[in-house]
């Protein structure tokens, strides 16, 4: 199979990419060391219905479909060093390249954090919630 270079806008890097089949393989890393690259994104087809929207697993916001060439819809996939995926990625994110990415998820990371602290200080509160004659009242009064 060929080989050919791809130049992502906002990196001066060069990522080895790999035409098969249907799909273009895009390893994240410098590409020196085969041992340092662990997470690869693959535009892959579609297995989605449409254009139906998926999560975008590094930034977490919404993944359509992106229409190639030959009127395909493709989706990014992202797999581990052995195979399994672990989800999907936007064309925003995948355009980032290696170290945009890592940014991302810095960043992604840390808001999680703080976000998991507030919860976790939630849990250790006392929550009231509203009585079952409470609720009852509730509905009744929109019915009305």
């Amino acid at each position: 199979m060929g080989h050919f270079f791809v130049l992502l806008a906002k990196t001066t890097k060069f990522l080895v990419a790999e035409r098969t089949s249907l799909a273009l393989r895009i390893e994240i890393g410098s590409g020196l060391d085969s041992e340092e690259t662990s997470v690869k994104i693959v535009w892959e087809p579609s297995v989605y219905f449409g254009s139906a929207p998926v999560f975008c697993t590094l930034c977490g916001q919404e993944a359509r479909p992106i229409r190639s060439g030959a009127n395909q819809l493709l989706i990014g996939v992202i797999y581990d060093c052995h195979d399994v995926v672990w989800g999907e990625a936007c064309h925003h994110c995948i355009a980032l390249g290696s170290e945009g990415i890592k940014a991302l998820l810095g960043s992604r990371i840390e808001t999680l954090r703080s976000k998991l602290s507030d919860l976790e200080a939630l849990a250790q509160s006392e929550l009231q919630v509203p009585s079952i004659e409470q609720e009852f009242q509730m509905h009744r009064r929109d019915g009305s």
